[in-house]
């Protein structure tokens, strides 16, 4: 394990003339292991130790279950089956579960979940209960496991449902923020720190759910949590009948 996975986001604090510097001494090089492993090994107990409830919903919550993958499949071959045998940007729009299985996926775990910028003007922020107000220059900080996993928006929050976007479910998507952005209506631009390749990330994400279960009927899975995310390793897999 490198030291350089937390040193791009250190800083000695030193005055700015210094930062060349401090940059070429704590981002540019790979430090020995040894120096970091005991204080390391302390947090990725502390980690383990906290992350059984986590573990329980990975195993039996965010698989989805066979239920969830018998409904996929169906979906997904009788829609390719319509089209021919082949995959098509109109086919894709037509599976409605497969869709919203995977803007699940990115509400449960955003691959980015932490967002910094700073205020361009003053402006203010409402959440549900309060109002918040931010001067210009001042650092904003997002949390997006907080904002996909609101109990006022999302019925059952910390539970994977497949469906959830599905139908009247797609009114949804505008409380979806796992791009740095609304899933609905926001687009990413050069004044805004949207994500630029969301749209791709949706497409590919789905494409390869579809991929995967015109080859697979099911699948099981061993999910659990390592220090920097999370471990995914694939127990069975029962190719299509």
């Amino acid at each position: 394990m490198s030291f350089n996975f937390l040193a791009p986001q250190i800083t000695l604090g030193v005055p700015k003339f210094l930062g060349f510097a401090e940059d070429l001494l704590l981002h540019t090089f790979s430090y020995p292991a040894i120096l970091v492993k005991y204080p390391y090994k302390k947090l990725y107990d502390a980690f383990y130790e906290s992350a059984a409830s986590a573990l329980d919903l990975a195993e039996v919550g965010c698989v989805g279950g066979e239920e969830l993958h018998r409904q996929l499949r169906n979906e997904i071959r009788t829609v390719v089956k319509e089209s021919e045998g082949t995959v098509t940007f109109a086919a894709l729009e037509k599976m409605t579960l497969t869709k919203s299985v995977v803007y699940e996926a990115l509400r449960i775990e955003p691959p980015v979940p932490y967002q910094y910028g700073k205020a361009k003007e003053d402006i203010v922020i409402q959440s549900h209960d309060a109002t918040f107000e931010i001067k210009k220059g001042e650092m904003i900080f997002g949390n997006q496991n907080f904002v996909g996993k609101d109990p006022k928006v999302f019925e059952n929050p910390e539970e994977f449902v497949g469906h959830r976007f599905a139908g009247e479910g797609e009114k949804l998507l505008k409380y979806l923020y796992w791009s740095n952005g609304r899933q609905m209506d926001d687009h990413p631009t050069a004044e805004n720190k949207q994500c630029p390749g969301k749209d791709v990330v949706v497409l590919m994400s789905r494409l390869m759910l579809v991929e995967f279960f015109l080859r697979y009927d099911t699948f099981t899975v061993d999910a659990s949590t390592v220090l920097l995310g999370s471990s995914v390793t694939f127990k069975s897999l029962t190719k299509a009948s």
